[in-house]
């Protein structure tokens, strides 16, 4: 049952992303990962209401101010193993004490309905001392698309953001050695300021 909902939740999400990606595609497609960085990073990220698998509502980045932050985003199921590439690694170097650390799974607002069973089926999936880092949002993806310069759907994208709720930096895809490194290099920049 769980699998076919992943199917059918795949397949409404990425039709529902063909028609909201169409401007977006055209202006960001041609973006390298170090021109994403360059266009948002000193910008505040963008108000985005979302609910734990713990069951806790919360406002990035508000809910999240007064330390680092790191966001996870991703749209469709396939993206997990991408975001997996992270998670360990994070949460193995600063824990849950140093830096806020949340996986964000966008999904479009036609599945509100079925969140509690979208959300049970993540709850078993994710060991439960990490479901207050797992925080689902379900709305419009659109503007955060465009917003963010989000073009892939199959891909996961990380911010991290300064204690005021500003992006300090972007990547995108897969963590390799490097891209963690710059990520743990602009993380120690934030904590000398």
């Amino acid at each position: 049952m769980l699998l076919l909902l992943w199917f059918v939740l795949g397949v409404s999400i990425a039709s529902c992303q063909g028609q909201d990606n169409k401007q977006s595609k055209k202006m960001v497609s041609t973006l390298s990962p170090m021109s994403k960085r360059d266009i948002l990073v000193g910008k505040i990220f963008p108000a985005l209401k979302a609910q734990t698998l713990s069951k806790n509502a919360i406002v990035f980045p508000n809910d999240v101010a007064g330390k680092p932050t790191i966001l996870c985003i991703a749209f469709v199921r396939d993206a997990q193993n991408l975001v997996d590439t992270w998670t360990a690694p994070i949460l193995q170097k600063y824990g849950k004490n140093e830096v806020n650390f949340y996986e964000i799974p966008m999904i479009i607002a036609a599945w509100r309905i079925m969140g509690g069973m979208i959300d049970n089926g993540m709850r078993s999936g994710v060991p439960k001392t990490l479901h207050g880092n797992v925080a689902t949002y379900y709305g419009s993806l659109s503007g955060y698309k465009k917003d963010l310069l989000m073009d892939g759907k199959k891909s996961c994208y990380l911010f991290l953001l300064d204690k005021n709720g500003v992006i300090q930096y972007v990547e995108e895809h897969a963590a390799t050695p490097t891209k963690l490194a710059a990520l743990y290099a602009a993380i120690e920049k934030m904590s000398r300021s």
